[in-house]
């Protein structure tokens, strides 16, 4: 029950988000233009290009820093790392 309504929930938000497949980002931040954190994607099927800049950086630090940390995968872990490389 809880996973139903947790999925559509997520459905209605998608459906009210606006921009949301090519957001605009007017002006990028201090850290993300000092750390030149933009660039442009070229996508290979289509040779279309897609500028992209960051913005919102010390907002994302948190969550991106963390999201990506799993213990088993250092390597300071006893026995050396254990994640396929």
């Amino acid at each position: 029950m809880a996973l139903g309504g947790t999925i559509l929930a997520i459905v209605v938000l998608m459906a009210l988000a606006k921009r949301s497949e090519y957001p605009e980002v007017r002006e990028p931040d201090a850290i993300s233009v000092a750390l030149g954190m933009n660039g442009v994607l070229v996508e290979p099927g289509t040779g279309r290009q897609f500028p992209w800049q960051v913005h919102r950086t010390p907002a994302d630090w948190p969550s991106s820093s963390s999201s990506g940390y799993s213990p088993a995968c250092s390597d300071w872990v006893p026995g050396g790392p254990t994640c396929p490389r």
